[in-house]
């Protein structure tokens, strides 16, 4: 079964990339760690039949995973729990498509 990434064009990484400068973390090791854990979080999705693009509770749960990992990483550069929180968000709700 072909990941969501396999069909993906590179603007969510370019994206992706441009926050993270903007946050001081332009080190390519941030980027290349933290797109490595959405592309293994895309792979459990698929593994638990879970689609993110279309179930709220599935996104949730995937933006609860991805701060947990942003607190660890990011919290010098992002301080407060509330910008951990929003930056998280939108960085799977991009990821998965539903940036609506």
């Amino acid at each position: 079964e072909e990941l969501i990434f396999n069909g993906m064009d590179n603007s969510f990484d370019e994206w992706f990339q441009a926050r993270l400068q903007v946050l001081g973390c332009g080190d390519p090791a941030y980027f290349s760690y933290l797109r490595s854990y959405l592309t293994e979080m895309e792979a459990k999705d698929s593994e638990e039949g879970k689609d993110p693009r279309t179930d709220d509770g599935a996104v949730y749960e995937r933006v609860s995973d991805f701060t947990d990992l942003i607190v660890e990483v990011l919290h010098d550069q992002l301080g407060s729990a509330l910008k951990l929180q929003v930056f998280s968000s939108e960085v799977v709700r991009r990821f998965y498509n539903r940036d609506e």
